[in-house]
């Protein structure tokens, strides 16, 4: 038998023309029941569909404009037959549209199945069924809407699901998984098949948590090969706890190093002793420090160190929402930087770097 690609991060094109135009109504049967039957475990009752699926008929035959439910004989009450309902067109047009939005769901859900408890499943899924509005008899799905919300689950549980394995095997799980989408969205853009949304985010995030396992396992290798141990290993962290020193060193010495176009340092190392004993371990009563910098052009040069910083070690944290945990770094450490300046610019990246 020929092989052909799966539904699972995207869909052809042909596939809901057809679905869409009711061509191929029959042929999707069998998906139709799989998603409905999978539905229905999410909300984990048969009869919860049921009243979803009523709800959603009665908001669809109430949208349908008054002209045309004028000319209904069953709305009106005379008649009996269905070919004297008007109103049966226009839910089975919506119907057919609420199973397509139902199929992209479900099939969405069950690729990441392994990251949705019972009550979250219960949760989302009274989700979707809220972000949808009828207007003039027809349904409309608030799909970008939706699936920010399962997007933003899903990335937080990726990272949660990630953090709880030993390296190597995080290591190996990341390539198998970035492996497997990467070869499904090539095949899919040559046979012209659409991406589903979630998969994009998913993949940067793959890719993100593959070159944190790949730094910590390196880092980890410099440890073991004997490197003496950092003369701040004796205090605690109060910037970040996971966070070893060596790295926190290793990232700006490169100011003790590197001459400002006035030919000096931009910190001597008495003056980066003092930062790091300030800001990461937590020593009180040491004074702000100052650069050494040129009147003009090395604002953003400087600025941007700690921005490489915060790239490259946010992953400590277990999430990307310390932005501002690294821009205090800069702004209470060191004189001259008033914060809301720095965090408007924080992005800036200069034409040259350190």
């Amino acid at each position: 038998m020929l092989k052909k690609i799966d539904n699972r991060y995207s869909i052809s094109k042909e596939e809901i023309a057809e679905f869409i135009n009711k061509k191929g109504y029959n042929h999707f049967i069998p998906h139709i029941k799989e998603s409905i039957d999978l539905f229905k475990t999410y909300v984990n009752n048969e009869e919860i569909f049921d009243q979803y699926l009523a709800y959603i008929k009665q908001e669809i035959h109430s949208s349908i404009p008054q002209n045309e439910i004028d000319k209904c004989d069953f709305c009106k009450g005379i008649g009996k037959d269905d070919k004297d309902k008007i109103c049966i067109d226009y839910i089975e047009d919506a119907y057919i549209d609420f199973i397509a939005e139902l199929t992209l769901y479900t099939t969405n859900i069950r690729n990441n199945i392994q990251f949705f408890n019972t009550m979250e499943l219960r949760e989302l899924s009274d989700e979707f069924i809220k972000h949808f509005s009828y207007v003039d008899g027809t349904i409309i799905f608030k799909r970008k809407e939706f699936y920010n919300i399962i997007s933003t689950h899903l990335l937080l549980s990726i990272r949660e699901y990630y953090k709880e394995l030993n390296t190597d095997i995080a290591i190996k799980e990341l390539h198998k998984n970035l492996e497997e989408i990467e070869n499904h969205i090539l095949i899919a853009k040559n046979t012209n098949r659409i991406i589903l949304d979630f998969v994009k985010p998913q993949v940067k995030l793959l890719k993100q948590q593959l070159k944190y396992y790949k730094n910590k396992k390196e880092n980890s290798s410099k440890l073991d090969d004997s490197k003496p141990t950092s003369i701040y290993d004796i205090y605690k962290n109060v910037f970040c706890k996971s966070m070893p020193y060596d790295i926190i060193v290793e990232h700006f010495e490169i100011f003790t190093s590197k001459n400002s176009k006035n030919g000096e340092p931009f910190l001597t190392k008495k003056q980066l002793d003092l930062f790091i004993k300030k800001a990461f371990c937590g020593i009180p009563n040491i004074q702000k420090q100052t650069f050494n910098q040129a009147p003009k052009g090395e604002k953003f040069l400087i600025q941007y160190r700690f921005r490489e910083f915060y790239e490259n070690y946010w992953e400590y944290f277990g999430t990307g929402q310390v932005q501002e945990n690294f821009i205090k770094l800069l702004t209470e450490n060191f004189t001259n930087w008033e914060y809301e300046n720095v965090k408007n610019n924080f992005k800036t990246k200069p034409k040259k770097t350190i």
